[in-house]
């Protein structure tokens, strides 16, 4: 399996270890432990492996869970925030006394609308149809812009996409960036091929 680890460049672990050092001394203290170290495995010769050479201890302590393909510093910090996002969405939908309009109120409300499993498969499509019948009802390119407006104003991307970002040439700035989008299948063939497949996911 592929392992992916969040890999310091060399400047800034060195720049790290040698504040750590500086400000402890300057305190008075032993220098802190340096977590970069305690990765290393010695069992392993850096001259064959290097990457095991630096990193095995960390594997070692955390391997890879059976549910994922992968691990690192990264899932970690993800697999955290998942985690708390989860306690906030269930604690908010837990609570019967929340605030109309309270942002509790809200989030417990949100999450349930989508865990509410029994609710959605008895409404099934019905909530998409009015949206259904707009796209069927274009009849020109007229048409086909007025509702591509449409969605983008409910957050439902197509034709293309635009936000903003790093200027490319004046990395001080930020411009919007317009980029092409889609009519949201992945490309022409879902929409002109004719076998059932295809048919079924139009």
């Amino acid at each position: 399996m592929k392992k992916h680890f969040f890999r310091f460049p060399l400047a800034i672990a060195v720049a790290f270890t040698t504040f750590s050092i500086s400000y402890a001394q300057q305190r008075g203290n032993a220098p802190l432990p340096d977590p970069l170290v305690s990765h290393i495995d010695n069992s392993v010769k850096p001259g064959v492996d290097f990457f095991q050479y630096a990193n095995g201890n960390w594997f070692k302590a955390n391997p890879i869970p059976p549910s994922e393909q992968s691990n690192g510093i990264f899932q970690l910090i993800q697999d955290t925030i998942n985690s708390q996002v989860r306690h906030i969405c269930e604690s908010s939908a837990a609570l019967r006394q929340n605030v109309k309009g309270s942002n509790k109120q809200k989030i417990g409300d949100f999450f349930f609308s989508g865990m509410d499993s029994v609710s959605i498969n008895r409404k099934g499509l019905n909530d998409l149809k009015p949206m259904f019948a707009k796209i069927s009802a274009i009849k020109d390119l007229n048409g086909l812009s007025r509702l591509s407006a449409t969605l983008m104003s409910i957050g439902v991307s197509n034709m293309f996409d635009f936000g903003v970002g790093q200027d490319d040439k004046i990395s001080s700035r930020n411009v919007i960036r317009i980029w092409q989008g889609g009519l949201s299948l992945p490309d022409r063939r879902f929409y002109f091929d004719t076998d059932d497949h295809a048919v079924d996911i139009r």
